[in-house]
Order: structure tokens, then C-alpha cells, then sequence
């Protein structure tokens, strides 16, 4: 009879114990530990989340059913393997998981949008936890900006944000560089504006990197090059920097490249025809004109310029009261320098350099 007795006790227990289980307390008070990053760079890889955590107050908040982990629109969690487990902690009489008794961890697949676990048997008496790890996440639009909540959902009455999520700009991926000459002549500083180099950072959606704090540095394959000091990119930047072309050299004649490096990222310039170099030096006799070369103007003589070797037609401004010299071609050796001159005649009218005198009245005398 005694033993008749402990029975029903028993199976009493189990039933009330099954009641228990099935039911999830009203006004459950349980919280949500969110997930971290919550910015995710745009781009090809995943971003491993860190959580979250869903977290019981009281026994049986959880109810059995199932749990969904919803990505927001424009992110999406990696489908390529069964890494996402959930593991609960507590006391014995915690929570289970999965499809039979006493299971405290289960490891599921993700669709590209859900991740769902099933609450197999609710906690007893004291609060459980369940943790998740090995989310994997992207952003899904080539461009930053989406946001949105990472939710859950489910039969099991689990709801509420995991965080809000942001695509931000991916990491560095690669550099342009833009502006140099084709040519140049050896020994020659380049120009500014005209050869200025314009380099810009990209993410590898080819995003501009408006967020790129980094250090860049110059190399050429010339070894006697003048190049930039290394720059630290600030804000301002906004991913873009100009570099003057008066801070680049190239002094050995042949193909050269320059580069620019913020290991491991580089990108070099397409190759530069360096001109070996000499002096031109053009001055005019007896008065003083204007000296042009290949039709461009030097200016007033005399001149002087560093320029690529080879052969120039040399020519002459006007002078009134002169003839002015007849063109000719002037031939610069590399290295060397070639001094012309080009010689006005007086034509006998006119102002002329030969025909003032200054007296001590300081009144100009003119002579025929």
C-alpha cells in the first residue's frame, strides 16, 4: 500500500514537473545580451559575432518552442557550414535544447536570413542562459549605410533586438594614383599644378575610404629619385590626398615607376620616360629680346634652362629699329651645356642701343 502510494506521489511530480515544461511563465522578465561588432565593414568576407545572449531572470521565462535569430535587410549570415551552436548554462535543472531530453547545447545550420534553435524542455526552478557563438555576418549592398535590427522571434515567445547593425565602409583594399607626367626630363623637379599626384584609398567595393588614417610611403625604381616624405592620412583627406609635383625628381634617364605603399597594400605608376638632361643658356646681343624655344616663349634674355637632350629651333622677338635674328636649330648634349646667341641688327631707325648718349644736363642727344 505504502509503496502504492509512493507512486502516485511520483507520477503526480512528473505531471505537475511536465506542466512546468510546457508552459513559459507569464510576464517574463528575461534580457538580452546584445551582439558585438555592430558594425560591419562592407565586402566580400564575414564578420564574426561575439553573442548574444539571451538570459533568464526567473525559472521558465523561455518557453519550449523555437528561437529565431532574424538578420536584418541588407545583411546576411554565412550559409557554408553548421558553426552556429547555442549552448545553455545554469543549474541542473536548466533548460534543454534540440529534439531529445538533456541536451544543453545544439549546433545548427543558418539560412542566409535566420538562424533557429528549439527549446526542448523548459528550466526548473532556477533561471537559465543560452549563448550563442559562431555567427558569421555580411552586408549584402556594395555600399555603407544599411541598418537594422538584429531580432528574435519564435513559438518559444523569445523576442526582442540583438543590436542594431550598420554597414560601414570595408577595410583598405587598394589605392589609385593619378596625375603624373608620362615623361619627364632627369634632374627636372616636376610642375605643380600640372604634374601633382592625386592618390586615393578604396575599400573593395572601390568605396572611397573617407575613413583612411594610415601612413603611406614613396619608392621608385630609380634609385637616385627625389620623392615625398611618408604622409599620415588625416580626416580632412577624407581618403583623397594631392601630393605637389615639386616634391618628385626622377634623375636616371630610361623607364622609371614610382610607388606608393601602406604595406601590404601598393600601387605603382605605369612607366615614366625619363629624357637625359642638359643646359640650354640663350642670350641676345646687342639689345636684349625675347628668346623662344620650339615656339614657346622663355622670356626676355638672357635664359637658362635644364632641358631633355636634343635638338631645339631656337627663334626671336621683335625688337624696334632691329632685324631680328633668323631661327636655328640649337643641339643639347646630355650633361653638357650649349650656350647660343642670337644678334639683332639695327636697322637705322628707331630706338637703338648704340645711338644715346647721356650729357651733363641729362638731356638724351640723338646721333645718326
Amino acid at each position: 500500500m505504502k509503496l502504492n502510494k509512493i507512486k502516485t506521489t511520483l507520477l503526480i511530480a512528473v505531471l505537475l514537473l511536465s506542466m512546468i515544461t510546457v508552459l513559459p511563465m507569464a510576464n517574463a522578465a528575461y534580457s538580452i545580451g546584445p551582439v558585438s561588432p555592430t558594425d560591419i565593414p562592407v565586402g566580400p568576407a564575414y564578420t564574426t559575432l561575439t553573442g548574444p545572449l539571451v538570459m533568464e531572470a526567473l525559472a521558465a521565462e523561455i518557453g519550449i518552442g523555437t528561437i529565431t535569430l532574424t538578420a536584418p535587410a541588407g545583411f546576411e549570415f554565412d550559409t557554408t557550414a553548421s558553426s552556429v551552436t547555442a549552448t545553455v548554462s545554469g543549474l541542473p535543472t536548466q533548460l534543454t535544447l534540440g529534439a531529445a531530453p538533456g541536451a544543453v547545447s545544439q549546433t545548427v545550420t543558418p539560412t542566409a536570413s535566420d538562424i533557429t534553435i528549439d527549446v526542448f524542455s523548459v528550466s526548473i526552478l532556477q533561471p537559465s542562459r543560452i549563448t550563442y557563438t559562431g555567427i558569421k555576418i555580411k552586408a549584402t549592398s556594395t555600399i555603407p549605410g544599411a541598418t537594422g535590427s538584429l531580432d528574435f522571434s519564435g513559438t518559444s515567445l523569445v523576442t526582442g533586438s540583438a543590436g542594431t547593425l550598420t554597414s560601414v565602409l570595408g577595410p583598405l583594399d587598394h589605392f589609385t594614383m593619378i596625375g603624373y607626367p608620362a615623361t619627364c626630363i632627369a634632374t627636372v623637379p616636376w610642375t605643380t599644378p600640372a604634374d601633382n599626384v592625386i592618390v586615393t584609398a578604396y575599400d573593395a567595393y572601390d568605396n572611397v575610404k573617407t575613413d583612411y588614417l594610415g601612413t603611406v610611403t614613396w619608392t621608385s625604381i630609380d634609385p637616385a629619385a627625389t620623392l615625398p616624405a611618408p604622409y599620415t592620412f588625416i580626416g580632412g583627406d577624407a581618403g583623397i590626398h594631392t601630393f605637389p609635383g615639386t616634391g618628385f625628381t626622377l634623375d636616371t634617364p630610361g623607364s622609371q615607376t614610382i610607388t606608393v605603399t601602406d604595406a601590404p597594400i601598393t600601387v605603382s605608376s605605369v612607366p615614366i620616360t625619363v629624357f637625359a638632361s642638359g643646359t640650354l643658356s640663350i642670350d641676345t646681343a646687342p639689345v636684349k629680346g625675347v628668346v623662344l624655344v620650339n615656339g614657346v616663349s622663355w622670356g626676355v634674355a638672357p635664359q637658362s634652362k635644364v632641358v631633355a637632350a636634343g635638338t631645339y629651333t631656337v627663334s626671336f622677338g621683335a625688337v624696334s629699329g632691329y632685324t631680328k635674328p633668323a631661327p636655328f636649330a640649337a643641339t643639347v648634349v646630355a650633361d653638357q651645356t650649349l650656350a647660343v646667341q642670337g644678334t639683332y641688327i639695327y636697322t637705322g631707325s628707331g630706338f637703338s642701343a648704340d645711338n644715346i648718349e647721356i650729357t651733363n644736363d641729362d638731356k638724351l642727344n640723338w646721333f645718326d
